[in-house]
């Protein structure tokens, strides 16, 4: 074997193996690509859909998790008050 055919193979090779990468590394952005477009879509829907802030979820579950654990008393009904946007208007202006 002379030493333009060992080059020869080992170009071939090389070539094989980038190109191999490079599929791959098509596939895995295309797969990320679409895979992006889903997330996207899921936020904006959970986002949408979200009616709970964060204390009151723990609100929520503080409550469930009372009841399961044996408490039986009765759970108090929280009214807002009836001008609870200038309430909160006001509430932020003096923070």
């Amino acid at each position: 074997m002379s030493l333009t055919q060992a080059l020869a193979i080992s170009a071939e090779g090389i070539s094989g193996v980038f190109i191999v990468l490079g599929l791959l590394a098509l596939f895995i952005w295309l797969m990320g690509f679409f895979n992006f477009e889903k997330t996207e879509k899921v936020e904006e829907n959970q986002k949408a859909q979200e009616k709970f802030s964060e204390k009151e979820k723990f609100a929520i579950i503080a409550a469930i998790y009372h009841l399961e654990e044996g408490g039986r008393e009765m759970v108090v009904d929280v009214m807002a008050p009836s001008e609870w946007k200038k309430t909160a208007r006001v509430e932020q202006v003096m923070l």
